[in-house]
């Protein structure tokens, strides 16, 4: 018996109810200031798949942006990082890495946050795809003097592959993001801060989703 093309309880959504939940999105607000993807755009146990995270990371954007098509990002035109951009934000979460919760950050460059980038290339302006390649990190001002401040999470957290905690700071992405904070705090605008796993507790496990010391690091930032 196949299951039904929209779905049923205990599996993953299928491209036909993305769609139909982007659709009607749509219809009830077709003029957002921006639009956020929280990550996990890639399935469960993505080895079962026929294709790549980043190929299904690259389809999912574009299914977004096309539901979205007024938001247009520039292909290699430098833009001023002072500008209103709204748009289409994108996180990565644990199911996007080449295997749940891997990604080496000892390699540098990293070869798979540099394929990501391309991946999410309708949503990304060039400057973030840098930044993305890089630590899979960027920021964006999305109304006037307010900035979000989008986090790669997957590398804080206790299930993160290869085991990284002697690192105080993998990607550098902490000494970045203290950068941009002081940025946004010279201008008296707002950071929101966005990632997909959050510096508290698991409500399933019951413990912490990130590793203690870097907690400590976030909060104190």
């Amino acid at each position: 018996q196949h299951p039904p093309p929209q779905g049923q309880p205990g599996c993953d959504s299928p491209p036909l109810l993305v769609n139909a939940t982007l659709q009607r999105a749509k219809e009830v607000l077709p003029s957002p200031a921006f639009v956020m993807v929280l990550g996990d755009v890639v399935r469960h146990y993505a080895d079962a798949m026929d294709k790549r995270p980043v190929d299904v990371m690259r389809d999912v954007m574009s299914q977004v942006h096309e539901a979205y098509p007024q938001f247009q990002v520039p292909a290699s035109a430098p833009v001023s990082s002072t500008n209103e951009r709204g748009g289409i934000l994108g996180v990565l979460g644990n199911n996007d890495m080449p295997t749940d919760y891997f990604l080496n950050v000892t390699e540098r460059p990293n070869r798979y946050l540099q394929e990501a980038s391309q991946a999410w290339a309708t949503v990304l302006f060039p400057d973030e795809r840098d930044r993305f390649a890089s630590q899979g990190g960027y920021w964006r001002e999305v109304l006037p003097k307010v900035i979000v401040v989008v986090l790669n999470t997957v590398i804080y957290s206790v299930e993160h592959k290869p085991h990284s905690t002697a690192d105080g700071d993998p990607l550098d992405q902490f000494a970045w993001m203290q950068s941009v904070l002081h940025r946004v705090r010279s201008r008296k605008a707002t950071a929101y801060i966005i990632g997909h796993i959050a510096p508290t507790i698991a409500d399933y496990q019951k413990r912490s989703m990130w590793h203690a010391g870097y907690v400590r690091r976030y909060v104190q930032l």
